[in-house]
């Protein structure tokens, strides 16, 4: 009753020690999860620039910190999602989703965590998410809630920096890039050589050697780009194409937060410098025609287990992420995200129905969405039960 009228101060009744013994053990649960209610509702609000109360902050917590992230870069473009609330994975550490969800926030109470089991227990978890390129960044110190929306964004710049195609790293503390992999004077002579004679293989053949240097030397994605983004101003420059260099930067920025190993890149290092070249062009916009959006649509529908986003189906279609959104909006009056994940349940639900013994992260995986928490909460909100209470629902019936 106490705590169901958050009073303070309770005078209790004589009782006897068996009836306290039983009432306690029911108590400690239902006291642990209000704690980390309020907790990860403290987390969100100092993640989001909300100061605290002066109550508060006479309690105030300290936390290690470390930011996990898988499949290469975020899009600088508008990505869309769906809000995360967070989660309690043991007493004292918290998991947050991070940016286009692809990211995850964890966070251990210093009361209850030693910097060294909140290392191991946070590598664990992030060695079973999916990914070829995934990155994780742990803070060297405790963060207070006052100092962590920016505490979070340096681990957001650290992650970044951390990214190489194709591997799995673990960093402490601040990360500085290697510059190494940058600007090429020999490169840039032999790509200006190949646009004035017109010679489209020459061309090619120098940025895929660029390309292999990145590879041998591991060279980080954001240098990479760096490098490419230079090379290609150069080209359109010495070109004199017609192509606006906003709209190649435009698509350098749509395409490399699908880069997560050095063939990804390599191709895309291609494609772009062909472009800048005027060897090739960008298609055209297709006419906003029900035909068209017929063939996205089933496309879609085929390949939902990928990892699908607006700016690789985009790129697959050659049309703009913004663009795409739009005719969503207008064909099937619902965001390109929802169509999506209404895919991927429908195709849950079979799975479950065909294999009710199949592990829940396998089915997760099957569908395309890697993290088995995110997808027990997605398959709730569209089916109203969780999908273990669905399969033992189909198999009772």
């Amino acid at each position: 009753r106490a705590l169901a009228t958050g009073v303070v101060d309770y005078l209790l009744k004589p009782v006897k020690p068996q009836g306290l013994s039983e009432v306690l053990p029911r108590l400690v649960p239902r006291l642990n999860g209000l704690r980390e209610k309020s907790t990860l509702d403290r987390l969100r609000r100092a993640l989001g620039g909300t100061s605290e109360t002066p109550d508060q902050k006479r309690g105030q917590q300290a936390f290690w910190g470390a930011l996990f992230r898988q499949g290469g870069l975020p899009s600088r473009c508008y990505r869309e999602g769906a809000e995360d609330t967070g989660r309690a994975i043991d007493p004292g550490l918290y998991e947050l989703r991070g940016r286009d969800g692809r990211e995850s926030l964890f966070l251990g109470d210093a009361d209850q965590w030693t910097y060294q089991t909140f290392v191991e227990t946070v590598a664990s978890l992030a060695e079973n998410r999916t990914g070829r390129c995934k990155a994780l960044v742990f803070n060297k110190d405790t963060i207070d809630l006052s100092t962590l929306a920016s505490e979070v964004q340096k681990l957001s710049q650290d992650v970044d920096r951390l990214m190489v195609p194709g591997e799995y790293r673990i960093h402490h503390g601040p990360v500085y890039l290697d510059p190494e992999g940058g600007w090429d004077p020999i490169v840039a002579e032999r790509l200006e050589f190949a646009v004035h004679q017109g010679n489209k293989g020459e061309l090619e053949r120098t940025v895929r050697d660029l390309a292999k240097g990145w590879s041998v030397k591991r060279t980080a994605i954001m240098v990479a780009e760096s490098s490419l983004r230079s090379y290609l101003r150069l080209v359109v420059r010495s070109a004199c194409s017609p192509l606006p260099l906003a709209d190649l930067e435009c698509r350098l920025d749509e395409s490399i937060a699908l880069v997560e190993d050095y063939d990804q890149l390599t191709d895309l290092a291609v494609e772009l410098s062909i472009l800048a070249a005027g060897f090739s062009h960008i298609p055209d916009r297709p006419q906003d025609a029900p035909a068209f959006f017929e063939e996205l649509r089933r496309w879609i529908a085929d390949h939902y287990a990928d990892r699908l986003s607006l700016d690789s189906v985009g790129q697959r279609f050659h049309i703009s992420p913004s663009y795409l959104s739009k005719l969503f909006r207008k064909y099937e009056q619902r965001s390109f995200g929802e169509f999506l994940t209404q895919k991927r349940i429908e195709a849950a639900q079979a799975l479950l129905l065909q294999s009710p013994a199949m592990p829940l992260k396998d089915v997760a995986d099957r569908v395309g969405i890697g993290d088995p928490f995110y997808f027990s909460r997605l398959f709730k909100s569209i089916t109203g039960v969780p999908p273990s209470n669905f399969k033992s629902q189909k198999t009772t019936e």
